[in-house]
């Protein structure tokens, strides 16, 4: 399984712990971690479509890094990604604390 996390889970670690939500993304996103691409023509076509769905610009670009690296999830905290998250198909987006509930779900 491949997961991409969004940068906004990368700042998790620096964000104010006292925050439980704050606190459970921030130990969600140690226990992940990996991979990186170039910037392809195929990414920014991808990227292009997905900004028609209502999402910025470096938003869509990461979710087509996402898609081109054959990700299987798509990891955010970013609340407009996530409101946005059921137009793209390419993709499971989800919170990194879903992410774990749902992983501990199938086992």
């Amino acid at each position: 399984m491949r997961v991409y996390l969004d940068n906004c889970c990368f700042n998790r670690p620096f964000d104010d712990q006292t925050s439980l939500t704050i606190r459970l993304e921030t130990e969600a996103w140690k226990i992940l971690a990996d991979s990186f691409t170039l910037e392809t023509p195929e990414i920014l076509i991808n990227m292009k479509q997905i900004i028609n769905y209502g999402l910025k610009s470096l938003d869509a670009l990461h979710i087509a890094c996402a898609i081109a690296l054959k990700c299987d999830y798509f990891l955010t905290v970013d609340k407009g990604i996530l409101k946005k998250a059921f137009y793209i198909s390419d993709i499971k987006i989800l919170s990194p604390i879903d992410f774990v509930i749902q992983q501990e779900n199938l086992l």
